[in-house]
């Protein structure tokens, strides 16, 4: 991806960027992860995941794929909309 930069310092050059923009406790790692995230949380497989990312394991991608609370939140919110249809309000017949 960056066949300029030896790859044994790329974490090196990636906190050095980092901390020049004021962004703290990240490295290149970091980005692996909010790419794994990202990929998955926009509807990507889990497998296609740990293909582009070089995961021996699909329990390494699950690791890396770290999913956010607005995400878990609106998975949730599908099943409200199979329980309506299996499940219909009752009516009151006093």
């Amino acid at each position: 991806m960056f066949p300029e930069v030896n790859p044994a310092h790329l974490s090196v050059y990636t906190r050095r960027v980092f901390a020049s923009v004021g962004i703290k406790d990240a490295s290149f790692h970091s980005l692996r992860h909010t790419a794994a995230s990202w990929l998955v949380m926009e509807g990507v497989d889990l497998y296609a995941v740990g293909r582009i990312l070089g995961h021996k394991t699909p329990r390494m991608t699950q690791r890396y794929a770290h999913l956010s609370p607005g995400f878990m939140a609106a998975a949730m919110n599908k099943l409200d909309g199979v329980f309506a249809i299996a499940l219909p309000e009752p009516t009151f017949n006093p």
